[in-house]
């Protein structure tokens, strides 16, 4: 048999020993990384537009539950005197101020146009103070009135009838009520919406929109009130106009 070859030995003996260079490993190393880099890049994205997207979801379905309450409380006003803990009624049976809320001074955009004389000169009024509850002092009131329609699932002994207090504080629209509808104290706030920028609301009287209305002696209800409302994260204001039970009558 033919001995090997002297240059064949050294060379087989370094193909089989022949493995990745230092250099290669790190190449590999650098890529690895950029991939990896890469996909949780792309994991994050999807994590921060999914939770973008539900937050988003949520605030709309907080409009929608704010617009459907405010909906049913309009529609079910009544014209009942309400009563303060020391039995007066200061007051008719419906109070409604636009607040001008708005961070941008001096009195900031307005998303509804403003009250008007029959001149057609605009008309400011002053945020009228709360008569009836326990409102706050830094809180702004927005509407004051009695609603029917209450359910009472548990048999309480109360009416169905509920004097309901809208208001401003703090950025949030809050909601509160009494269990009873003269004297009793105002019960916990329901928080409605919350980064609130700007709020104004305008009462239909006759043919025209006012920025005010008080019910006289008599119980009359405005057939028609619009809330328009700037939140933080929309570039545009939400508008809507209520139908109340006097423009169902």
């Amino acid at each position: 048999m033919t001995p090997p070859s002297p240059r064949a030995g050294p060379r087989s003996r370094f193909i089989r020993t022949a493995g990745f260079t230092l250099v290669e490993m790190l190449v590999s190393l650098a890529i690895f990384a950029l991939l990896s880099l890469a996909g949780i890049a792309v994991l994050r994205f999807a994590v921060d537009s999914q939770a973008a997207t539900g937050a988003r979801a949520a605030r709309i379905a907080q409009i929608e539950r704010a617009n459907a309450l405010m909906a049913a409380d309009f529609a079910q006003l009544v014209g009942r005197i309400a009563r303060d803990h020391r039995g007066d009624a200061r007051q008719g049976a419906f109070l409604g101020v636009d607040p001008g809320l708005s961070t941008t001074p001096p009195s900031g955009p307005r998303v509804l146009p403003p009250e008007t004389d029959r001149e057609g000169r605009p008309v400011r009024r002053r945020n009228v103070a709360p008569t009836l509850g326990t409102a706050p002092p830094r809180e702004r009131l927005v509407f004051q009135f009695v609603r029917r329609g209450w359910e009472n699932y548990d048999d309480s002994p109360r009416a169905s009838l509920q004097f309901v207090q809208y208001s401003i504080i703090d950025g949030r629209l809050e909601r509160r009520a009494r269990p009873m509808v003269d004297g009793a104290p105002m019960g916990p706030a329901q928080i409605l919406l919350d980064e609130v920028e700007a709020l104004q609301v305008q009462f239909r009287a006759g043919e025209r929109w006012i920025g005010s209305f008080q019910s006289t002696p008599n119980a009359n209800l405005p057939p028609a009130i619009r809330v328009a409302f700037v939140l933080r994260g929309f570039a545009d204001p939400i508008s809507q106009i209520f139908l109340t039970s006097a423009a169902q009558t």
